[in-house]
């Protein structure tokens, strides 16, 4: 099986592209642009710090076909997960015998749930 099989969930990258406009205050307005592909979006960690209520940080690790264009600062949607940022860095991961690029992962981290970012 290949990781092209695995890789079933419909997603939305979000990328974060240079201002090509500004308010008017003078303000540079980022730009998006949407690509539609297909991953895999695990939960990695979840932490509910003590005295801080309802509150939870959640980690999620997300799986993107390789050569996937995807940086920090970008964002990716899910539907019924809602709108995930890239944490750090992603990483391309090799095969190791043949050096082939199998696949890129990301952590990433909600910022809106389902019905939010939808």
């Amino acid at each position: 099986m290949s990781i092209s099989d695995l890789l079933t969930r419909p997603c939305t990258l979000v990328h974060r592209v240079e201002a090509d406009d500004t308010d008017q205050y003078g303000n540079e307005i980022a730009g998006e642009a949407e690509i539609l592909t297909v991953c895999e979006i695990q939960q990695a960690q979840r932490r509910e710090p003590a005295g801080e209520g309802e509150v939870s940080d959640v980690l999620w690790t997300g799986f993107f076909p390789a050569g996937t264009a995807l940086t920090t600062g970008d964002a990716v949607r899910v539907e019924g997960v809602g709108v995930l940022e890239v944490v750090g860095e992603p990483w391309s991961f090799r095969h190791p015998a043949t050096g082939v690029a199998h696949h890129l992962e990301a952590t990433l981290r909600r910022t809106a749930g389902a019905e939010e970012g939808s």
